[in-house]
């Protein structure tokens, strides 16, 4: 205790206690560091490229799908590439963060569905047996979310294929239909990055 009363009144330690803000400065750029580039939910352009870079994108703001012509899964999308915006990667960034820390359960990728798809509407997985999951998404998608859910940042067990159910909305004669699209997956049709 007396070593710690010696140094109460040294003058060079209170010097340097009031001129904290002289040595280090505005520290107003730590709050605006936290929300263009640490949180998540508020990172900027700069900011989601680093996040990308750290959970393992490292193909940039693309996204690319190439359906094969033999695979009749794939006949309703085009090859197509995909330049994702701010909140387009910020969900890549979610889901691929996900596929890092956690398993491939179905509890689990249920649980990175309700986050990177919040608020759109009931998407989940089940289990259809024989080496086989479904991803179901009830509401409308664009094809860049079908090409996302097909990449290799979707989190799924080795060995296992999964599918894509997505709600088809037509107008036929006034009256609206509904019907169910089934996208399979072979992995070696879809790539991320160009």
């Amino acid at each position: 205790m007396s070593a710690y009363l010696q140094y109460a009144n040294s003058p060079i330690i209170k010097q340097m206690l009031d001129d904290f803000a002289v040595y280090f400065g505005d520290l107003s750029w730590v709050d605006t560091f936290y929300n263009d580039v640490l949180n998540i939910d508020t990172a900027t352009t700069w900011g989601l490229d680093q996040w990308a870079k750290r959970v393992g994108i490292m193909t940039g703001r693309t996204i690319s799908i190439n359906p094969s012509p033999d695979d009749p899964n794939y006949s309703n999308l085009t090859p197509r590439t995909y330049t994702l915006n701010n909140e387009q990667l910020r969900m890549l960034i979610l889901l691929r963060a996900f596929t890092n820390i956690s398993r491939p359960t179905i509890s689990n990728i249920n649980k990175a569905l309700s986050v990177v798809f919040a608020g759109r509407g009931r998407a989940y997985a089940q289990d259809i047996g024989n080496m086989s999951q479904r991803v179901v998404v009830n509401f409308p998608t664009q094809d860049w979310e079908i090409a996302l859910l097909n990449s290799e940042h979707m989190p799924r067990a080795s060995g296992v294929l999964m599918q894509i159910s997505r709600p088809v909305i037509a107008i036929n004669e006034g009256i609206i239909v509904v019907s169910t699209l089934n996208i399979g997956i072979a992995n070696q049709n879809i790539m991320v990055g160009g």
